[in-house]
């Protein structure tokens, strides 16, 4: 899959392939996202030209509101979705104060005509252009290029969005978010050395370094899954502050992976979270720390049982 970083006014050409291009900001690569990459690719594939995913960095959001970015996919997560369904390229189109002052029609001048797409799919509530002023019907006086709307997809009467699942994951809902993005959530980063108190109580988790401008779940203790190295393990992961013993004042995210002993410092790994257990609490002892986490331990042992191991293609000791 190629990789294209763009901005207007410097790095846009006119001898880019002609594509077929789904555009948005597609944080999350939700299952709504989706139905607008499968689109384009169908139809790339009826053309025979590129099928492309055009998306924002930073967010637009974050951008006119000079705030920090809280997002479901980083940059480098949306690259690894993208070459994972299949996309040919995935353009990061830089998110400037050019590009936001831009017209509706400088924009289908400067973008959509500049990188020679052919074929555009959209979701019905995208807007471009300054303050938001080109919409689908503007989209659609423009006969230089053809142009593809796909409605919204609802799970449960609610519009699948990149909101609806923040809020899910505000509450520690993980079920839905698996739902709605069609696959667990997940953090990206480095394992990190910690303190390294949690072997001394016969629990030694990896404590994992990620972007700051990832979101994450509401604090509490989950069923998750650790991939290292390619391969998946089931995992019993803590978010919060660890007010028994190792109280930190950043957020922690940490894994104990389970039938796992190997030295992984520096590397890069990734926690997948399926579903909340509890609430991260402070015990009076550390006596009574270790028997709560032998009973998180087993929830996770016992939600994993065999056809759920081989649904999540997680390792069988």
């Amino acid at each position: 899959m190629r990789i294209i970083h763009l901005q207007v006014g410097g790095s846009i050409n006119s001898h880019m392939d002609a594509s077929v291009s789904a555009i948005g900001f597609f944080d999350g690569l939700h299952a709504g996202h989706r139905q607008l990459i499968a689109k384009a690719m169908e139809i790339a594939k009826e053309k025979g030209l590129k099928s492309s995913l055009i998306t924002f960095s930073p967010s637009p959001q974050s951008f006119l509101l000079k705030s920090e970015e809280h997002l479901l996919t980083t940059i480098s997560e949306r690259i690894k979705l993208a070459e994972e369904i299949g996309l040919d390229q995935i353009i990061i189109l830089k998110f400037n104060k050019k590009l936001s002052q831009l017209s509706p029609d400088e924009f289908h001048e400067e973008i959509i005509q500049k990188m020679n797409i052919k074929h555009l799919v959209c979701g019905e509530d995208f807007r471009y252009g300054f303050k938001g002023a080109g919409s689908v019907e503007s989209l659609k006086t423009d006969k230089r290029f053809s142009l593809s709307v796909i409605n919204d997809i609802k799970a449960e009467d609610n519009r699948i969005s990149s909101t609806l699942i923040k809020s899910a994951l505000s509450e520690g809902d993980l079920v839905s978010v698996e739902k709605y993005l069609t696959k667990p959530y997940a953090i990206d980063g480095y394992v990190k050395h910690g303190r390294k108190l949690g072997r001394t109580i016969g629990f030694p988790t990896v404590n994992l370094s990620y972007s700051k401008t990832k979101i994450l779940p509401r604090d509490g203790i989950y069923i998750g899954i650790t991939t290292v190295r390619g391969k998946n393990y089931v995992s019993t992961i803590n978010i919060g502050h660890n007010p028994t013993v190792n109280t930190v004042i950043d957020k922690s995210v940490e894994s104990f992976i389970h039938d796992f002993d190997e030295d992984i410092y520096n590397e890069r790994v990734s926690f997948k979270f399926i579903k909340r257990i509890r609430d991260e609490l402070k015990f009076a002892s550390v006596e009574e720390l270790i028997s709560q986490m032998h009973k998180d331990i087993q929830a996770s042992e016992d939600f994993f049982d065999s056809k759920t191991r081989e649904g999540y293609e997680i390792e069988t000791i």
